[in-house]
Parts: C-alpha cells; structure tokens; sequence
C-alpha cells in the first residue's frame, strides 16, 4: 500500500446520537505513519498532561467540516492499546485561527488565554485500538468559522488506576513544531515542551443520518474483496474499476442491518472505488463514503524478460495488485509499498530508482526477519535465469544504520527452505546499487523471488532506517539471435548474451543506435561501423534501439 508500505489513507466516521441528532466524525488532521506514547492524545499511563496543536486551514480544508459547523466532539486513533481502561477528566479548549504554525505559547495559562473551553468531563480512556471519540459535554459551544483551529486539552487523573502499558496514538510530523506539550505522573505540567507529533484528529457534527465508521478493507482474493464498518445500518453500496465516481453507472447492492459487504465478480490485480451511505429510514441517507480495495495477481508469469518497477497503473492501488506481497506467515516486520512523494512529510518517501514507485523494509531495535516476494515466475528446468535489482539504504538521519538482507528463490512464497542467492551483511550505501543474480532450476514450475530484511538488533538507532529495492528484471538465457529479428528490416545483433562487443547486422544503412535499461533510462554507449561497445555496462538485460534508412527496431539483449 501507499504507504504501505505504500500505505493509503482510509478516512474514518462514526454514527452517535446527539441531542437527538447524529454525531458525524470527521477526520481533520490525518497521521502519516507516525506514533507517540507521549500524551499526544489522551495517555492511561499517566496521571497529568496538557497539550497544545494546530490543525492548519490546508488540513482542514481535506475534512467534511465547513465554516459555520458547531463541532461537538473530539476524536482520536491509537495503534497500539493500553492494558486496561482508564478514567480521567478531559477538559478540551479551541480556537480558531489564521496561523499556519503553531504560535502558542510553552507557558500553559498564556496558550490557552481567548481560547473557548468546549468540553469539561469525565471520560473513559478504553483498552482498544482504533478510533476512540469524546463527545463534548460541560463546556461552551464552539463554532468552526474556516481557517486554522487551535486544539488543547487537559487530562487528570489524581488517584485513579492508571494503566502499566500505556496506549499509542497515531501521529502527524508533517508540520515543524506543531504541537506543544508535557506529561507528569505527580502534578499538572506548566511548562510545554516543542514536539512535531500531533495526533490524529477527528471532529463531530451533528447531522439527521451520520455516515458509516471504522469502514475498512478486510479481505481481498483474485475476484472478490470484503468490508466492514460499524455500527450496524441498512446501506446502500455502489463500485466501479478505479478511477470510479459515485453515479457513473457501476455496480450496486444493499445491506440490511448489517457490517459487512464482500464484493464479488472482480477482476485480478485491480483496485476498484466502493461508496457506501447509510439508510437511516424516512427518506433520510447520509453522505457517500468511499474506500478503494483491490484483488490480488498470482497468474505466473511466462514471458520474459519479466520487469517490475513497481510502478501501478490508473486501475491499481495496492502492491498486491502487482502480484506482490509480503510473506503470509512468519514475518517479523514488514515491507512497504513507497511513493517518491516529497510533499507528504515523510522523508522515506523520496527516494526511488525509476520513476516514483518502490518498496522498502524498516529496521528496528529489535531483530528483523521479514520477506516480501513477487508473483510466481514460470521457469523451465536446467534454463538460466538472470534476476537484476537496484538496492540502497536510507535514514531520517544524516548516517545510517547498517542494514542485512538477503535475496532468495522458492517454489512457494515463503522463506523457509528458498534458496538463497546473494547475502549482504551491515550494507550502509546511500545510493542505489545494482546486483545481477543467476538461478537455474533442476524442475520445471513456478519460483517466487524474494528479499528478507534480516538486520539484527540495532538498539542504538533513534531515527527510521531502511532497505530498499528498486527496478526487479528477470530474463532467461534461451533468448538468443532468432528472438530478436526485427519485421522487415531484418535486423540482428550478435553474439547475445555478450560481455564486450555487440555486432548490428541489417540490410539497410544503420542512422542511429542508443541503449536503454529495462526502466527506460538512456546509457551511453560507444558505436563503431556497426558495432557497440559494451564493456562498461553493468551485467543485466538491456534494449538496443536501431535505426536505419527503412526504419528501426527496439532488441533486448543480455550483457554478461
């Protein structure tokens, strides 16, 4: 995934009843793959903490929430639960503002002066995940005007159980200094200390008929892909292949009273658009909600070369749409879809080989042993097979850890028993890498290439460090002269594969020849009388592209 790895974002609703109304949760400040155990929202394991952020009108302005909503709640998500509920009181102020940078005072009593208190009360912290929301109660309306708003809050709990394991609440980093706050397990802090964590925030509206919650992709095979949501509602559903808007005329069902929908008569590695809206009865329906899902490829591949860059098409999402994906069982970590995205404040995102897409494992302080494989790949017994990637590290820091990993071959896409073919041990290169791998098998069937992030232990790191890998090319030795002559020009090139020279043989005067690699990158090359010289290309398979007085020809040959 887009950001999952390449992981995408899934907004998140919630139906509660308000003062005769429905309370709609809107999500207006996203996280980014971040998390804090630091108060940053509501914290069981401690006893005092006070906090202050900014949401920016940009932030806003991607939620459901317009100028002029009277808000009624607050939300948060956590990723990780505490051991057991927790009671406090919540007191939550707001602001709205023109800042786009919080300028709030660290002194607390200065922060929170002209801001409006919303909500005075006792809540319940549970020990779950997910969305936990707070509606507002005690306090003084507020009412969202447009722009920027200020949140702050106040958690106390004097003398009550606190909890040994506290929860972790997803977080935003994309803004320098965001948010502004202290905990303490024996008295209410004074003092705000700069943090860039702000969490995940989602505000409430009331509305006559909320839309659905929680709504997420549960499962997904070749054909089908199932959702849920809560809590239980007639709805009524609509999909399409991706790109799909509501009312384009796709497909349809309803639900009766219920949680859950699989889609069904999909086609393999595609992702489709689902909306989904709530029948409150009446004549009265929430807004559409939508949520992308997607099928799996496993067809194996039979033709070579066989290239993956990574890179989806339109009707793609997911990096299990390519046929990809981390191993079923036994992983300890995982792998990740990435974008070269500079703009979403993840700085792991900005590094691929070519174009924008690739995938990437991070190590921790603990011992890492994770797998990602491709989809099989049909090979032929005693036929060699070439297997090319591009390979670098990466850190939020200045210097990297050093990374392990490890490229392996198996019949099934699991690392137990796969035949490994190359190690690399504390690798540390900041730049990409390329690596030609050779595997000829004794039976004929399909295989599934892997790479194992095995770094062990590194309990010194403080920052994200990464492996990640690029550009995936695999192309077998039965290509030869015969595959590569070109329609009518009659164009060959020999000997192929080859490890110095390659000789152009065609009937019509030869204008121009380039070279690229399997991504479409131009190399240079050095051409003389119809011959190129190839020494200084790396090993790998290449395309050569010929053009004569009568036309050209694009060829794939293998330099050894």
């Amino acid at each position: 995934m887009k950001r999952t790895l390449f992981s995408l974002l899934l907004v998140f609703f919630t139906a509660t009843i308000f003062y005769g109304q429905a309370l709609q949760w809107e999500l207006s400040l996203p996280d980014n793959g971040s998390t804090s155990a630091n108060s940053r929202a509501p914290q069981g394991a401690t006893r005092y903490a006070r906090t202050v952020y900014i949401i920016t009108a940009a932030e806003m302005a991607g939620s459901g929430l317009t100028s002029g909503n009277a808000l009624a709640g607050i939300g948060f998500l956590y990723s990780s639960a505490q051991n057991v509920a927790t009671t406090g009181t919540l007191k939550v102020y707001l602001q709205n503002s023109t800042d786009a940078t919080n300028t709030k005072s660290t002194d607390w009593t200065t922060a929170i002066t002209g801001m409006t208190l919303a909500s005075n009360s006792t809540i319940t912290i549970p020990a779950t995940t997910g969305q936990v929301n707070f509606p507002f109660m005690g306090g003084s309306p507020f009412t969202y005007t447009g722009g920027a708003v200020y949140v702050a809050f106040e958690y106390e709990n004097a003398t009550g159980t606190l909890a040994t394991t506290g929860n972790i609440a997803l977080c935003n980093t994309s803004l320098v200094g965001g948010l502004k706050g202290a905990q303490s397990l024996t008295v209410l802090p004074t003092t705000l200390t700069v943090s860039n964590f702000r969490p995940a925030t989602y505000f409430a509206k009331s509305v006559p008929c909320a839309a659905i919650n929680n709504l997420s992709m549960t499962a997904y095979t070749e054909n089908s892909a199932s959702i849920t949501w809560s809590p239980a509602v007639n709805a009524q559903i609509e999909w399409g292949l991706k790109p799909y808007a509501q009312g384009g005329g796709g497909s349809s069902a309803t639900v009766t009273n219920g949680t859950t929908y699989t889609v069904t008569g999909l086609a393999p590695g595609k992702a489709y658009d689902v909306y989904i809206r709530a029948d409150c009865g009446g004549g009265l329906l929430s807004e559409w909600r939508k949520i992308t899902v997607g099928t799996t490829n496993s067809a194996p591949v039979s033709t070579y070369p066989y290239a993956m860059n990574f890179e989806p098409a339109a009707d793609q999402n997911y990096i299990f749409n390519l046929g990809w994906g981390n191993q079923p069982t036994g992983n300890v970590g995982t792998w990740g879809w990435f974008s070269d995205d500079a703009t979403d404040g993840n700085t792991a995102n900005d590094y691929a080989h070519s174009p924008t897409y690739f995938i990437g494992s991070q190590i921790a302080t603990t011992a890492q042993n994770a797998w990602i494989f491709s989809r099989p790949l049909a090979m032929t017994a005693g036929v060699t097979y070439s297997i090319q990637y591009y390979y670098r590290t990466f850190s939020t820091a200045a210097t990297t850890a050093p990374v392990n990993f490890s490229v392996g071959i198996n019949s099934t896409n699991s690392g137990t028993g796969a035949t490994i073919l190359a190690s690399h041990t504390n690798y540390n290169n900041l730049t990409y890498a390329t690596e030609t791998l050779q595997y000829t098998p004794t039976t004929t069937g399909n295989y599934y290439i892997g790479f194992n992030n095995n770094t062990p232990a590194r309990t010194a790191i403080t920052t994200a460090n990464y492996i990640f890998i690029d550009t995936v090319t695999v192309t077998s030795s039965q290509l030869g002269v015969n595959d590569l002559v070109s329609f009518e020009n009659a164009i060959a090139i020999y000997p192929n594969p080859t490890s110095d020279m390659l000789n152009i043989k065609s009937k019509d005067k030869v204008t121009a020849v380039s070279i690229s690699d399997m991504s479409g990158k131009r190399i240079e090359a050095r051409v003389i009388n119809n011959t190129v010289d190839v020494r200084g290309l790396q090993s790998g398979t290449y395309i050569i592209n010929v053009v004569t007085e009568a036309g050209n020809s694009s060829q794939k040959f293998i330099k050894k």
